[in-house]
């Protein structure tokens, strides 16, 4: 029968790739989430100070009163602000306004602090903005993503050296079959061989009783014949 080639990647061959993946993403992912943490917390200082702005102009159009809502913001035309971002989440952060005639407070506040942002920013009347980026939490979140990209390439290496035991353990196995079915193999031949002389060893055997018995048979036939002629010889005429 001909034998098909298969080509294919073995279960080593696949563990491997997937230990190597794991151990870059160990490398880049920590570099991904503080660029995401520092995005986040860039947009979020330039909006609080995007609100101020809008606010700080009503001001100055209005006879120096504040806006009371952002709609009043927004509604105007030309528009202070382009978009309400008042009790809405918005790159990682949530935004909180308190307005009156008098002044402002806009927050900007983390979904998940070492995740989504690294502190919560305040801005007042006046343009003060406040809160500065916490890098214990930073590095906090960027340490628990690096932990769990280290857990995924320790798991996956786990896992190749588990698929390399087995295929190790396979060729064990094949190795122990071949060479018991090498032994039973041999074994039957010299069982075989020593039948096959066994049963020469008979016949032969045999065949030498049975010219032994033909040999005595006809030394008999020859011994008989020798008698009767004496006796015929010595009788008178």
């Amino acid at each position: 029968m001909k034998k098909i080639n298969q080509l294919g990647f073995t279960l080593v061959e696949i563990m491997i790739v997937v230990a190597v993946i794991a151990l870059l993403a160990a490398i880049a992912i920590p570099n991904l989430m503080r660029s995401k943490i520092n995005s986040n917390d860039s947009l979020a200082r330039s909006t609080l100070r995007a609100m101020s702005t809008g606010s700080e102009s009503y001001l100055t159009e209005h006879s120096g009163v504040y806006a009371t809502n952002m709609t009043s913001l927004t509604g105007a035309t030309p528009a202070y602000m382009n978009k309400n971002y008042c009790g809405v989440s918005n790159a990682g952060y949530t935004y909180a306004c308190t307005q009156n005639t008098g002044g402002y407070t806009f927050t900007a506040t983390p979904i998940t602090i070492g995740n989504t942002g690294s502190t919560t920013f305040t801005i007042t009347t006046g343009g003060v903005l406040t809160g500065e980026p916490d890098p214990s939490s930073t590095s906090t979140g960027v340490a628990s993503a690096s932990a769990s990209a280290a857990a995924s390439s320790t798991a996956a290496a786990s896992s190749s050296s588990a698929a390399a035991a087995t295929s190790t353990a396979a060729a064990s196995s094949s190795a122990a079959a071949s060479s018991s079915s090498a032994a039973a193999s041999s074994t039957a031949a010299a069982s075989s061989s020593t039948a096959g002389a066994t049963s020469s060893a008979a016949a032969t055997s045999t065949a030498a009783a049975s010219t032994a018995a033909a040999v005595s048979a006809t030394s008999s036939g020859t011994g008989s014949g020798s008698g009767s002629g004496s006796g015929t010889s010595g009788m008178p005429n």
